[in-house]
């Protein structure tokens, strides 16, 4: 992401940041059942950013998932 302006005579804004996810994801299926089973790690690096001004964003955090699809056929 480049820099952001956060006034209108562009002499301050916030500086340019990368940010590095990533997602772990098996799906297993049992008779009509589908299960998706998902890790996510993101802002991999710890990298102290904001995308609003004085608004720092969360630094490295997980997330875990399970959705569940039943397939029903007639």
């Amino acid at each position: 992401t480049g820099w952001v302006y956060t006034q209108a005579d562009n002499q301050e804004y916030i500086s340019a940041y990368w940010l590095g996810n990533t997602i772990f994801s098996k799906t297993y299926s049992i008779k009509k059942v589908s299960i998706n089973v998902l890790f996510k790690v993101n802002n991999i690096w710890n990298k102290a950013y904001q995308v609003l001004a004085y608004r720092p964003m969360p630094g490295r955090n997980f997330e875990i998932g399970i959705s569940l699809q039943y397939n029903s056929k007639k």
